[in-house]
């Protein structure tokens, strides 16, 4: 969690890079500390041996040449004092001993000095001197006082990371974040909105300089999208128009032929650019000019289809249609099919009767669309090729099905009944 945390938030880094920095800084400040506080105990140390060599040897050389033992001790006592000095011996060569100070000198430097009285430009020995210096006391002295530092040290370091890490947060941190929310929200349905950081004031810095320009991108996002709109919609409404002008023609050279096979091939070929002119009319006519509802172009194009046959009153239309948007591709394959059904039915269902029924059923049963189409007519003849080969209308039916990556079927079930089925 804390490894995506570190890669993912921009805050995340800074705020660990941060502490880590500024409590990295007091300890190594404070391990050069204790290195100097070392040097300074061991100077002093060696400045405290300089002043018993200066001021207590000569007195401890005088006393034992007087034979006053006892001054011998008290200046033993004296040096036993200093701070760093764990223990004290002086020894006469008669062998008579004086110390004081701790017992137990393991580990101690030791420092061993003959004592001489000068006599007539001889030297003369008189005994020895012997300090037991505790450097492992010197060393916990220094670090005593590292530690204490450090600790010091530490807690304002931590008071202060802590303080950064906040006002990362306030001034920087939660802006970013505020944007990366609305970029990673922005289905770009709302390119009019311009984002805003939500501060008191307003500052000319780097995070409203980064706001001005994504707004920027967004504004010209906007104004292309609004170009490409209007391009796609003209375009869309020229598409219409030369459907429009294409089943004007047809059925007028329909008219004008006197070949009954020809006028109907004009006719079917008019029916099926009429199909394509409704779609377009309709994606024209919706500000989404890719996709369209599958509820509305059908509800038209059926309206449209039946009503070119002298005998649309006479039959009963219903229509079961789901509504939800289809891509403009898929909905010229649906409507092209849809019309060679509807126009199958309604030249071979109802003739020789005053009445019928056509029946349109579309449903979305998740990923699939179903579409049914049947009516109460003799239903397919008994040498109808279930393959779609029995004419072109429906070998088109089956190559456009297989064109939406689906599957159709023809039953014979009370009247024609065709089954389409394919995937979105």
């Amino acid at each position: 969690m804390v490894f995506l945390s570190w890669r993912r938030s921009i805050g995340m880094r800074f705020s660990i890079l941060a502490m880590a920095l500024v409590l990295l800084i007091p300890g190594v400040f404070v391990a050069i500390e204790t290195w100097l506080t070392f040097r300074q105990e061991k100077s002093r140390l060696d400045r405290e041996i300089v002043q018993i060599q200066q001021s207590h040897v000569p007195s401890i050389v005088s006393s034992l040449w007087l034979t006053d033992f006892r001054l011998v001790q008290e200046q033993v006592d004296a040096i036993a004092r200093f701070p760093h000095i764990a223990r004290v011996e002086v020894e006469t060569e008669e062998g008579r001993r004086f110390s004081a100070g701790v017992e137990d000198v393991d580990g101690m430097s030791e420092l061993r000095k003959t004592i001489t009285y000068s006599r007539r430009g001889s030297e003369i020995e008189i005994g020895s001197l012997v300090l037991y210096a505790d450097e492992d006391r010197l060393r916990e002295s220094a670090l005593g006082k590292a530690f204490f530092s450090l600790g010091v040290h530490l807690f304002v370091a931590l008071i202060v990371s802590m303080m950064i890490v906040v006002l990362f947060r306030l001034l920087v941190g939660r802006h970013l974040e505020q944007l990366s929310r609305f970029v990673q929200s922005d289905t770009g349905s709302d390119l009019n909105t311009p984002f805003v950081l939500q501060r008191r004031d307003t500052y000319d810095d780097e995070l409203s300089r980064l706001v001005d320009s994504i707004n920027t991108m967004r504004s010209n996002a906007r104004q292309d999208l609004r170009e490409r709109e209007i391009l796609n919609a003209e375009v869309q409404h020229r598409v219409k128009n030369t459907m429009h002008t294409m089943v004007s023609l047809l059925s007028l050279q329909a008219h004008t032929v006197n070949n009954p096979e020809a006028a109907a091939a004009l006719n079917d070929a008019g029916s099926r650019f009429k199909s394509m002119e409704v779609l377009y009319d309709q994606l024209y006519r919706t500000e989404m000019h890719d996709h369209s509802s599958v509820k509305a172009y059908l509800t038209n194009l059926i309206g449209e289809l039946v009503r070119l046959f002298p005998t649309s009153h006479l039959i009963g239309v219903t229509t079961e249609i789901e509504d939800f948007p289809l891509d403009a591709k898929r909905l010229t394959s649906l409507g092209i099919i849809m019309n060679e059904l509807i126009t199958n039915s309604m030249k071979y269902a109802f003739k020789g009767r005053e009445q019928g029924r056509l029946s349109v059923g579309v449903k979305r049963a998740d990923t699939r669309v179903i579409v049914i189409v049947e009516d109460d007519g003799p239903g397919f003849p008994e040498t109808f090729n279930t393959d779609g080969a029995a004419g072109f209308g429906m070998s088109m039916v089956t190559a456009l099905a297989q064109q939406l990556d689906g599957t159709v079927r023809f039953e014979t079930a009370g009247g024609a009944r065709t089954i389409l089925e394919f995937a979105v």
